[in-house]
């Protein structure tokens, strides 16, 4: 359902953006307030796909952080155990159907 067009914004522009705006406007088949009404809503869901982006991005980078101090407390345990405790250990994975190195 479409909501009516009731309220008006007013800006300022200098020529050069009227024009650019203007001719853009006429070459998507648009009126200058419909092609502005899109470039709004392009600009907000642009908005929104920046910010998950965003979130995704965190959310690796912690995923990272955590997979390096998951490998570094691995390697430092590795080097801490005898050899027989590392092939008692890498013989009960390969029991499991774990992949070992």
């Amino acid at each position: 359902m479409n909501e009516p067009l009731s309220e008006l914004i007013r800006i300022r522009v200098t020529p050069r953006q009227y024009q650019n705006l203007n001719e853009a406007a006429t070459l998507s088949g648009l009126k200058l307030s419909e092609y502005i009404r899109r470039l709004l809503i392009t600009a907000e869901s642009l908005q929104s796909e920046l910010n998950q982006l965003r979130e995704i991005t965190d959310s690796l980078q912690r995923s990272q952080k955590a997979e390096n101090a998951i490998l570094e407390t691995l390697f430092l345990l590795r080097c801490s155990v005898s050899s027989d405790q590392l092939s008692s250990a890498q013989k009960l994975l390969n029991d499991l159907g774990f992949k070992t190195f």
